[in-house]
C-alpha cells in the first residue's frame, strides 16, 4: 500500500523529469503560476489602499512586515519625522498591518467621538497579561475593576505619587527640550 508521502514524491519526481526533458513546459508552468498569483493578488484588493488615499511612506514600508521599530525611541523619532513630512494623517504598514496614523489631537478626538466602539484598547490585544485588570478590560468589566481599585487612588496616595510621576515626566521631556 502506498502512503501519501510516496504518492506525493512520485508526482513531484514525474513533474521534475518532465521539466528536465522539456524545458519549455517548465517555463510555461512557471509563467502560468506567476500569472495566477498576480491575478489573485490583483483581484483580492478591491478597496483602495490606505496609502493611496492618505499618502505615506513607501520606501521602508514595502516589506511584508512594513516598519519594524528598533526601540520605542526609534519609533517615536520615526513617527515625528513622518508626521512632519506627510502631515496630520498618513498611512503606513507597521508589523504587517496597514495602519492609519493621525497626529492632530483634535482629529483623534473627533474620530473617538464619532466611532467610540470601533476602537479597542490595543494594550492587551495579544493577551500579554493572562488576568484581566483595569488596563486591559473595557466596558462594564472595566467599571467594576475601576470601582475596586478606586480606594487605592485616594487623595493621600495620589499626593504621594506626584513627585515620582513628575520625575518620570521630566526625564521624558528634557531630551526633547534640548532639540
Amino acid at each position: 500500500m502506498l502512503t501519501t508521502t510516496d504518492v506525493f514524491l512520485y508526482i513531484v519526481g514525474k513533474a521534475a523529469s518532465t521539466v528536465r526533458s522539456r524545458p519549455f513546459v517548465g517555463l510555461l508552468t512557471a509563467a502560468a503560476v506567476v500569472s495566477l498569483y498576480r491575478l489573485k493578488a490583483h483581484r483580492k484588493r478591491k478597496a483602495p489602499s490606505l496609502r493611496a488615499t492618505f499618502g505615506g511612506p513607501t520606501r521602508f514600508c514595502n516589506t511584508p512586515l512594513g516598519f519594524i521599530p528598533e526601540s520605542i525611541q526609534h519609533s517615536i523619532c520615526a513617527l515625528e519625522i513622518l508626521a512632519d513630512t506627510y502631515g496630520d494623517a498618513f498611512a503606513m504598514r507597521i508589523l504587517g498591518r496597514d495602519c492609519l496614523i493621525l497626529t492632530d489631537g483634535e482629529l483623534i478626538r473627533e474620530v473617538f467621538r464619532k466611532r467610540p466602539h470601533s476602537f479597542a484598547r490595543a494594550f492587551n490585544k495579544g493577551n500579554l497579561f493572562s488576568s484581566p485588570g483595569m488596563l486591559t478590560t473595557e466596558g462594564e468589566e472595566w467599571k467594576r475593576h475601576r470601582r475596586l481599585g478606586a480606594p487605592a487612588f485616594n487623595a493621600a496616595n495620589a499626593a504621594a505619587m506626584v513627585p515620582g510621576l513628575a520625575l518620570v515626566a521630566e526625564r521624558f521631556v528634557s531630551p526633547r527640550r534640548e532639540k
